[in-house]
């Protein structure tokens, strides 16, 4: 039986490369991500081929690796904004009144 040792520095390179994972989000993800964001404000959420038209055309930041694009996940708000889906107001059902939504 063959044990495998690991060194600290094998395990720190695991944790930042596990740390740089879960900063990202595949943008064939990002349509469902940015649901949210389009039902506070009432519109369908994109398509992903609106999203990757937008990334072609540098609207949204992102990087590519291998075949596959990514996106920051701290970026959402920004994207969200690009894509048209944020509110500064929306109006309670309830009121009718105004209600301030951080954008």
């Amino acid at each position: 039986m063959e044990h495998v040792t690991t060194t600290a520095t094998d395990t720190a390179l695991d944790a930042l490369l596990l740390d740089q994972e879960s900063t990202r989000l595949p943008l064939k993800a990002l349509p469902r991500t940015l649901k949210p964001y389009a039902d506070a404000v009432g519109k369908a959420p994109p398509k992903y081929r609106t999203v990757y038209n937008r990334l072609l055309d540098g609207d949204i930041e992102a990087e590519k690796i291998g075949q596959q694009w990514f996106v920051q996940k701290t970026d959402l708000g920004k994207i969200a904004e690009v894509m048209g889906l944020t509110a500064t107001e929306i109006k309670s059902p309830k009121s009718r009144k105004p209600v301030r939504v951080a954008a």
